[in-house]
C-alpha cells in the first residue's frame, strides 16, 4: 500500500471497533485501505462476521480485489446462488445472510423490502462495509420531516438492532446535494451528543465558522467544541504545540481554555490579539466530530508527499477536452425523431401513471451513447411489447439496469423498486399498439444507417492521431450494445490489439472470433502494449489497474458527470505513468447534453481537477439533464435557460457554502510503518527448507518465483511473490496468511512437545486468539518479534549465554499485554455506549423542544371551541406539560429534560412553525411522537444490554 493508505489503515485497526468513514477522492485508494482494515480484523480474529454490501455493479470487482491483493476469498451471493472468485456455486439460498460468516452482497438487494426483515433476523455481524455510501440519503432535504431512503432506513434499523459491531462506509462523494447528508452518514456512524441529536447544529456550526471573526456565534461554537471533547476527544496535541509556539503560553493557553470557559467567552475572543485569531478559527475546525469519524486523502495531499520525499509514484495532471461531434444530416433527422418519439410516450405513460413511462428514460441514455445501442434497446421493447420477453424482470434484466447506478437512484428517490416496473394491465397492452407501429419504423431506419456513423469516424480519426503520441487507449462507453458496437468495427482496423472488459468478463479477438479472455491475460497484455485499445464499460472497469494509459476517450457522457469523475479515476491515479493524462468527452453537437455542458463552462472547469466542492452540483446537473431530455421540444426551449440559470445560481452558492468537507477534515504525515513478525521471504524459506514440508514443493516449469505445491489430494500451482501473484492472479495461488491451504499446511505440523530451554511460548483465545514468544535476554526477559530472532533462539548455540527463559516472568508480561489489548477494547465499547447514551439524551432535549413549539403554534391558533388546550408561552411549562400525552412523553422528560429547559421565541425553527396549518401541526407532533418511540426504545434497549 501507498503510505496514506498505510496511515488510514493502522488508526482503523487500531481503533476498533470504532466505525469510521472513508472519504478519499475517486482513484486514491479507498478499496485498498478497506482491504487492509478487512484483512488484518479478519486473520487477528477480532472479526469474524464480515459482510460487504456495494452497488452490483461493483460487488464482483470486490471480490476480485480482496482476492487478488489481500488473498481473501470472500464469497458473493448474486441471484440466489454463492459464488467463490472462481464463480464457482458453494450454496444455492435465498436467505444467504446467515450462509457465510464472511459475504458480499449487493447493497441494492439488501435495502429491498423483503431482505430488509431477513438481516434483521440474521446473527449480528462484527464489521459491517458500505460502499458507496452516499446512496444512504434522504428523500427531501426542504422539508421538516425527516425522511431516508431505504438503503439509510436499513442501516439506521441495523444500527438500532445492534446487528453490527462496527461499521465502515465508503464515499469519495458524501455530499451529493445538501451538507445534511453528511450529518446523515456521520449519525449512522454515532454523532453523539448535541452534534447527532439536531442537524440544525451541525450545520450552523460549520456556517459559523464562514462568518467575519467578528459576527461570529463564539459561545455556540465553543459549546459545540466542548460538547465533541466529552466524554472522550482530545485535544490536537500537534496543533496545540504549534500554536503555543507561535503565540506564546499565555494565549495559547487562552485559547486552550475556551470550550471550558463557562463566562465571558465571547469577551475573551473579541479581545485576542490579531495574530491569535486565525488560531480561534482552528481550534474550533480541529475539534468535531469530523475528525474522529472521517479519513479523507486528496491528490493535493499526495503532491505534499511527493514534495517531502514519502511518496516517489507520479500524481498526474489532467488535460480534458470536449469533443463537440456534428451529427449527419440523415442522423439528425432520425435523432430528433426518435428524441420526440420517447418523450411523448414518456409523458403520456406517466399521465397515466407514475413510474410508468420510466423504461423511456433508459432509452433516452442509450440514444446519447450510440444508434445501435438505441436500436438494440428498442428491438428489446418490440419484443417485450408483443409478449416475446416473459417479464418484465427479463426486460429489466436484458436492458442491465440493476447495474445501472443512475437508474437505480433515481427509481428510489421516486420511491420504486425495479421488480415493480410497467406491471401492465391488458387495457393498458392495448394502448402500445400506436407504440409498436413507431418502434417498427425506427428499427428499420436504425438498420439503415450506414455502417460507420459520424461519432464512430471521429473515434477512429483520434485513435489514428493518438497512437503516433502515446501506446494505449482506454475508451469507456456506459452500455455493452455500444462496446459490442465499437469493436466490430475497431477489430477490422487493429486485429488483436483490440480487447474488452465488461459485466462479461474479458474478450479479445482472436482473427475468427471473439473470445472470452481472463482478466489476467487483458491487463498484462495492456500494460505490455500488447492490447492497444481497451474497450470498458463501468461494471468492470473497477478491478483493472490503468496506470500505464495515459488517455481516457468519454465515447458517451453519463447524465451524472460524477459517474465521468469515476471513469476517469480509473488512469489518474498514484502511479501513473505519464505526467498527464488525456480526457477526450464526445458530444453530439447542440444535443441537449451538449447544450447544458457549454452553457456551464464558464462556472464549471469540467473535469480539469477533481470536482471537490462541486460534487453536490453535478449531481444537479444530472437531474436537469434527466428533465430536460425528457420534455417535448417547445417546453424544452422554455425550460432551459430557466433551468441553467437555477444551475448557475447553484455553483456561485456553493463556492460560498456552509460545508466544504476538505476545509474540516484534518490530515496527519504519514506515520512510519511497522516492521512484519513474519515476511513473505521468512515463511517461504520456512516451508521450503523445512523437513515436514519441504518435499510438498517443486519449481514451476516456465513461471519464476512460483512452485508446483501437492498436498493431500490437490495439486495446485502456487506463490509467496505479491509481484508474481499479481501477475498470475487466475494461475497462480498466493502462498500466504489467508489461503485455506496455507492453514492446512501449517495446521498439519505438530506443535514440539518441548522447547528449548530459552524460549517459552504462550497462547489464549479468550478474548480473541493471542500468541506470545519470550526469550531469555541479557537482563530481562525479551519479547520475540519477529521469526528471525525466534530461529535464532531456537539454535541452542545462540541463546543468550545458555540462560534459562524465567517462565513466571514471561507469563506475567503476556497476562499484561493480554490484558492491556482487553482493556483497549473494552474501553472503546464503554466510550461508545456513553456517547450513544450522549446523544439519546441530546435528541430527548431537542424533540421536546421541537414538540413543546409545536404545541405553542397551536395553542396560539385555537379558539373558544378548541377541544384541546394548548400552551401558548414559552416557558419550562410548556416542556413539562407534554406529560399528559402519556408513557412515551413521560419517558421522553425522565431521558432528556434538565431544569431551566424551555423553548424560545426566537428560535428559527417556531418561526417556520408558525405559518404551518393546525392540521399541519398535528401531523408534526406525530412524527415527533413516533421518533420518541424511537429513543425510549434505544433507551432502554442500552440500559438492558449495558
Amino acid at each position: 500500500p501507498w503510505p496514506h493508505q498505510s496511515r488510514v489503515a493502522r488508526k482503523v485497526i487500531a481503533r476498533f471497533p470504532d466505525d469510521v468513514m472513508f472519504c478519499d477522492e475517486v482513484g486514491l485508494g479507498k478499496t485498498i485501505e478497506a482491504g487492509l482494515v478487512i484483512r488484518q480484523l479478519v486473520l487477528s480474529g477480532r472479526v469474524q462476521r464480515c459482510l460487504i454490501l456495494a452497488p452490483a455493479s461493483v460487488t464482483r470487482q470486490w471480490q476480485e480485489e480482496l482476492y487478488e491483493k489481500f488473498n481473501l476469498d470472500i464469497p458473493m451471493y448474486e441471484r440466489g446462488q454463492i459464488l467463490n472468485v472462481r464463480k464457482e456455486i458453494i450454496a444455492v439460498t435465498k436467505r444467504p445472510w446467515d450462509e457465510c460468516d464472511l459475504l458480499i452482497a449487493s447493497s441494492h438487494l439488501a435495502r429491498r423490502r423483503d431482505r430488509v426483515k431477513e438481516m434483521m433476523a440474521a446473527q449480528p455481524w462484527d464489521l459491517l462495509v458500505i460502499d458507496e455510501a452516499h446512496h444512504a440519503r434522504r428523500r427531501d432535504f426542504l422539508q421538516p420531516q425527516y425522511r431516508p431512503n431505504r438503503l439509510l432506513t436499513l442501516l439506521n434499523e441495523l444500527k438500532q438492532q445492534d446487528q453490527f459491531l462496527s461499521i465502515l462506509l465508503m464515499t469519495a462523494t458524501p455530499m451529493q446535494v445538501h451538507p445534511v447528508e453528511v450529518w446523515d452518514l456521520l449519525t449512522v456512524l454515532g454523532l453523539s451528543g448535541r452534534w447527532g441529536a439536531d442537524e440544525r447544529n451541525f450545520l450552523e456550526f460549520f456556517s459559523q465558522l464562514r462568518l467575519p471573526y467578528n459576527d461570529v456565534q463564539w459561545d455556540f461554537v465553543y459549546d459545540m467544541v466542548a460538547d465533541y471533547l466529552l466524554p472522550d476527544g482530545q485535544l490536537d496535541p500537534f496543533f496545540m504545540q504549534e500554536m503555543q509556539t507561535r503565540l506564546g503560553p499565555a494565549v495559547a493557553s487562552a485559547i486552550r481554555e475556551l470550550p471550558q470557559q463557562s463566562k465571558d467567552r465571547a469577551r475573551t475572543v473579541l479581545h485576542m490579539p490579531e495574530a491569535a485569531r486565525p488560531f480561534v478559527f482552528e481550534m474550533a475546525r480541529r475539534h468535531t466530530p469530523i475528525k474522529q469519524y472521517v479519513f479523507r486523502n486528496t491528490r493535493d495531499l499526495l503532491r505534499r508527499y511527493v514534495q517531502q520525499g514519502l511518496l516517489n509514484e507520479k500524481v498526474p495532471t489532467r488535460r480534458p477536452k470536449i469533443e463537440r461531434i456534428q451529427f449527419r444530416h440523415e442522423e439528425e433527422t432520425l435523432y430528433l425523431r426518435i428524441t420526440e418519439y420517447i418523450t411523448h410516450f414518456y409523458q403520456k405513460y406517466e399521465a397515466e401513471r407514475r413510474g410508468l413511462g420510466f423504461i423511456m428514460t433508459v432509452y433516452r441514455r442509450r440514444l446519447t451513447s450510440s444508434f445501435y445501442a438505441a436500436r438494440r434497446s428498442l428491438e428489446r421493447r418490440r419484443a417485450w411489447l408483443e409478449g416475446l420477453l416473459a417479464s418484465s424482470e427479463a426486460l429489466v434484466e436484458a436492458e442491465g439496469l440493476e447495474e445501472d447506478e443512475d437508474v437505480l437512484e433515481e427509481l428510489e428517490q421516486a420511491g420504486f423498486e425495479l421488480p415493480e416496473l410497467e406491471q401492465l394491465t391488458d387495457a393498458q397492452k392495448v394502448d402500445f399498439q400506436m407504440e409498436m407501429d413507431y418502434l417498427d419504423d425506427f428499427i428499420t431506419e436504425l438498420r439503415e444507417l450506414s455502417q460507420a456513423d459520424s461519432k464512430l469516424t471521429h473515434l477512429k480519426e483520434q485513435l489514428e492521431i493518438l497512437f503516433k503520441r502515446r501506446d494505449t487507449v482506454l475508451v469507456f462507453t456506459q452500455y455493452t450494445d455500444t462496446m459490442d458496437y465499437l469493436r466490430e468495427h475497431l477489430c477490422t482496423v487493429y486485429g488483436s490489439s483490440v480487447a474488452c472488459y465488461s459485466g462479461r468478463g474479458g474478450e479479445q479477438w482472436n482473427g475468427i472470433a471473439w473470445v472470452p479472455t481472463s482478466k489476467e491475460i487483458v491487463k498484462n497484455e495492456f500494460r505490455k502494449g500488447n492490447i492497444k485499445i481497451l474497450l470498458g464499460t463501468e461494471s468492470a472497469s473497477e478491478g483493472l489497474n490503468l496506470q500505464t494509459c495515459g488517455v481516457l476517450i468519454n465515447y458517451d457522457m453519463p447524465w451524472n458527470p460524477m459517474r465521468v469523475e469515476q471513469r476517469i479515476g480509473r488512469i489518474d491515479r498514484i502511479g501513473q505513468t505519464y505526467d498527464e493524462v488525456w480526457i477526450y468527452n464526445y458530444f453530439y453537437r447542440d444535443t441537449i447534453e451538449d447544450r447544458i455542458y457549454q452553457a456551464l463552462t464558464d462556472r464549471i472547469n469540467w473535469f480539469e481537477t477533481v470536482v471537490g466542492d462541486l460534487q453536490p452540483i453535478l449531481a444537479e446537473v444530472g437531474e436537469a439533464t434527466r428533465k430536460l431530455a425528457m420534455l417535448p421540444a417547445d417546453a424544452q426551449k422554455i425550460a432551459f435557460d430557466e433551468q441553467i440559470r437555477a444551475l448557475r445560481n447553484q455553483i456561485d452558492d456553493a463556492r460560498t457554502a456552509a460545508f466544504k468537507l476538505d476545509e474540516n477534515v484534518m490530515v496527519d504525515d504519514p506515520e512510519p510503518g511497522i516492521s512484519t513478525p513474519v515476511t513473505l521471504f521468512d515463511l517461504e524459506s520456512a516451508l521450503i527448507n523445512s523437513q515436514a514440508t519441504g518435499h510438498l514443493f517443486k519449481p514451476h516449469f516456465n513461471i519464476p518465483d512460483a512452485y508446483h505445491l501437492t498436498w493431500d489430494g490437490v495439486e495446485a500451482d502456487v506463490t509467496f511473490s505479491k509481484e508474481r501473484f499479481d501477475e498470475y492472479p487466475n494461475t497462480l495461488q498466493f502462498l500466504s496468511y489467508g489461503n485455506p491451504l496455507l492453514d492446512a499446511i501449517l495446521g498439519s505440523v505438530s506443535e514440539p512437545e518441548r522447547y528449548p530451554p530459552g524460549i517459552s511460548r504462550f497462547t489464549t483465545d479468550e478474548f480473541v486468539p493471542l500468541r506470545g514468544w519470550y526469550r531469555a535476554g541479557t537482563e530481562q526477559v525479551e519479547e520475540v518479534t519477529r521469526l528471525v530472532m525466534l530461529r535464532e533462539s531456537m539454535n541452542h548455540d545462540l541463546v543468550m549465554g545458555g540462560q534459562q527463559v524465567d517462565s513466571t516472568v514471561a507469563q506475567v508480561a503476556f497476562d499484561e499485554a493480554v490484558r492491556s489489548v482487553h482493556e483497549a477494547y473494552t474501553g472503546r465499547l464503554d466510550k461508545r455506549k456513553q456517547r450513544r447514551i450522549k446523544t439519546l439524551k441530546a435528541r430527548a432535549r431537542r424533540l421536546l423542544l421541537q414538540a413543546a413549539m409545536a404545541e405553542i403554534a397551536l395553542g396560539r391558533q385555537q379558539d373558544l371551541f378548541s377541544k384541546e388546550s394548548y400552551p401558548t408561552s414559552f416557558t419550562e411549562t410548556a416542556i413539562t406539560g407534554l406529560s399528559r400525552h402519556g408513557k412515551v412523553w413521560n419517558w421522553m422528560l425522565y431521558v432528556g429534560h434538565e431544569p431551566g429547559l424551555r423553548p424560545e421565541e426566537g428560535d428559527p425553527y417556531f418561526a417556520k412553525l408558525a405559518g404551518q396549518t393546525a392540521e399541519k401541526l398535528r401531523s408534526l407532533f406525530g412524527s415527533f411522537t413516533k421518533e420518541a418511540k424511537d429513543v425510549v426504545r434505544e433507551w432502554l434497549r442500552i440500559s438492558k444490554t449495558h
